[in-house]
């Protein structure tokens, strides 16, 4: 995955996490969904809602890439092999910590998004049982959840099994910080 992700070149950083451990507990990305299932699998983010010009264009531009790239392998040339000479390294960043949804009262404060840097301590909502949601360490929101709610609030069901992820970024590869082959 990750010499995909350096050669398709759609995104600066790469959410990442230890063999083994699951992105989420309520669901899963397309490449965490074919990892599963023993096929191979990319997920590029092209931002929060919705479609734009600028997501169209990289999406296109990263689907060329990757038809290039595929090419090249069918004439022998690794992916390691391709990667080489590519300057740019990605940042990497791993989830830490999962707040679980527990009340259907819990919820967000507007406007917290992928990547919205947070410090420990900081009050991201309110609990749903009359206290705050607070950050509990400096890090990156992912995958916050805004689900739709009733006339009192509560969230409908089928509630999330968590209202947010934490992420942090990474200071070493992961191929070292998990014991992984970089090849």
């Amino acid at each position: 995955g990750y010499y995909w992700a350096k050669l398709l070149g759609g995104a600066k950083c790469w959410v990442t996490r230890a063999p083994g451990k699951s992105f989420a507990a309520s669901s899963v990305c397309a490449d965490e969904f074919a990892r599963q299932h023993g096929i191979p699998g990319l997920t590029l983010e092209m931002g929060q809602k919705g479609l734009s010009e600028l997501a169209g264009a990289v999406s296109k531009k990263t689907m060329l890439r990757a038809l290039d790239i595929t090419e090249r392998l069918k004439q022998g040339k690794t992916l390691k092999v391709q990667a080489q000479g590519l300057d740019e390294e990605l940042g990497f960043y791993e989830i830490v910590f999962a707040q679980s949804f527990a009340h259907a009262g819990m919820a967000l404060h507007a406007g917290l998004h992928n990547f919205t840097p947070v410090q420990a301590g900081e009050v991201l909502g309110q609990d749903g049982a009359g206290g705050e949601l607070v950050c509990p360490q400096e890090g990156v929101l992912l995958f916050p959840k805004y689900p739709p709610r009733d006339a009192q609030g509560l969230a409908r069901e089928p509630k999330p099994k968590e209202i947010y992820n934490l992420a942090t970024k990474m200071q070493t590869h992961p191929a070292e910080a998990f014991g992984l082959p970089e090849s």
